[in-house]
């Protein structure tokens, strides 16, 4: 019975720090880049300022950006972006995606989606 009372308290221990430490990687802005973390800076109003697309950057009707949100986007906003004429191809963790937009694309409407950061790639 002794020893049962301080078991109690370990596991509660670990589940709580797992539980904070959880929690603090999903709140955590960090990409997990192959080439190592980056961590980019809230800047769509800036970006939406002067939203250039190059030329050379359009491909069949298309550019490519990275986009980090502040939270992944659920199935009915992944379904609406895609109406609009952008598509998610490959998440990036924490909360970003590799995309493609069409020519189009209203690069506005990313204040309505929880958009914190967007880079040219």
């Amino acid at each position: 019975m002794h020893l049962i009372q301080p078991m109690k308290k370990i596991i509660i221990l670990v589940f709580s720090l797992n539980t904070v430490f959880g929690l603090q990687a999903q709140l955590s802005n960090k990409l997990k880049l192959s080439s190592g973390p980056y961590t980019p800076a809230e800047n769509l109003s800036t970006y939406l300022n002067r939203p250039i697309v190059d030329a050379d950057e359009v491909v069949a009707g298309q550019y490519y950006r990275l986009i980090q949100f502040e939270n992944i986007p659920n199935s009915e906003q992944i379904t609406h972006l895609q109406e609009q004429g952008l598509t998610l191809l490959q998440y990036i963790p924490n909360k970003a995606y590799l995309v493609a937009m069409e020519e189009s694309f209203e690069i506005s409407s990313l204040r309505d989606f929880g958009v914190r950061h967007i880079k040219n790639i």
